[in-house]
């Protein structure tokens, strides 16, 4: 990792920040790293891009954690992070996903069935994840529902998704959608 991340540890020391505010946790943790050496001075924020925190958000040089839920400040205050350091203030969001949209048109517009119960299965931008098994498992459902998978970059992803959707004997589930690339969803 250290061979990897020098780009970004040299353009980080150079700027020499006041803070370091990470929304993913490989710079936190290089950033946390940094500081342990000494060889930083940031104060180091970490927003937690996810409902719910695991073990690779957790650093010890951490001076402040936002989070989404109460329920998520509670847990890592029993972890041991320190009440003062930690801010429930929700998911950051690209302020367009809070307008108010037409469910019915878009349903349209991307050929999904406007009634029919929908399920969406993101991978991330790499498309890593037991996304085939999850559509699988989504196969067994009795409840009559649309599942639409992103599958970011990976067109790997994409035919091993395909092929799991197309075993004969889905239930009442179909596979309306699968997402790749960059294009407009």
């Amino acid at each position: 990792d250290q061979l990897n991340t020098r780009p970004f540890v040299e353009l980080i020391k150079s700027y020499d920040p006041v803070w370091a505010v990470c929304t993913h946790f490989l710079p936190a943790e290089i950033v946390s790293c940094l500081k342990a050496r000494r060889r930083l001075r940031a104060r180091l924020a970490v927003v937690v891009t996810d409902f719910d925190v695991h073990g690779m958000w957790l650093y010890r040089h951490v001076d402040r954690y936002f989070v989404a839920l109460e329920e998520t400040r509670m847990h890592l205050a029993r972890l041991g992070i320190p009440a003062e350091r930690i801010t429930v203030s929700g998911i950051p969001i690209d302020p367009r996903f809070a307008a108010p949209f037409d469910k019915q048109a878009l349903r349209l517009k991307h050929g999904l069935e406007p009634d029919r119960t929908t399920i969406l299965i993101a991978a991330g931008g790499f498309g890593v994840g037991p996304v085939e098994h999850i559509v699988s498992s989504m196969r067994q459902l009795t409840h009559p529902a649309q599942v639409v998978v992103i599958c970011g970059r990976s067109e790997d992803l994409r035919r091993r998704v395909e092929k799991v959707a197309t075993v004969p004997g889905g239930g009442s589930v179909t596979l309306s959608s699968l997402i790749t690339g960059l294009g407009d969803a």
